[in-house]
């Protein structure tokens, strides 16, 4: 699994908008998610789900459109299209030190946590939008 949008580098500086859309191009142009894409769409598939899509390579071909399509719009939106207008820093910057907490609501998970509601902005931390 491609891990584009995570870096280890706490001092990293901010990415620029043509930057950030060239991170979303990436993504969506890596193999990783077509995979990944072919599997939801199998699994819906299976349970039927979108009955309106229909059985058979028709209704799978709709269902994986779907699902790829919905990935798209995300990483569009989410990595490339807000982060550019809020100033905001689509990657997730991993801590690298300390140790593993096995406790079920460890420091590892509250970070990861955080990250949903805390962005790196292009000059400060803040409050995501983006997300």
């Amino acid at each position: 699994m491609a891990t584009f949008n995570t870096t280890q580098n706490k001092n990293a500086l901010p990415l620029s908008p043509s930057q950030k859309y060239r991170l979303f191009l990436k993504s969506v142009t890596d193999p990783w998610p077509f995979v990944l894409t072919g599997f939801v769409a199998g699994i819906d598939q299976a349970n039927d789900s979108f009955a309106e899509y229909g059985q058979g390579m028709a209704g799978y071909a709709r269902r994986y459109g779907a699902s790829y399509a919905d990935y798209f719009t995300g990483n569009f939106f989410g990595n490339a299209v807000l982060p550019s207008l809020l100033h905001e820093d689509p990657r997730y910057f991993q801590k690298g030190t300390g140790k593993v907490v096995t406790a079920p609501c460890g420091r590892p998970q509250a970070r990861a946590g955080a990250s949903a509601i805390m962005a790196v902005g292009d000059r400060t931390m803040r409050i995501s939008w983006a997300t």
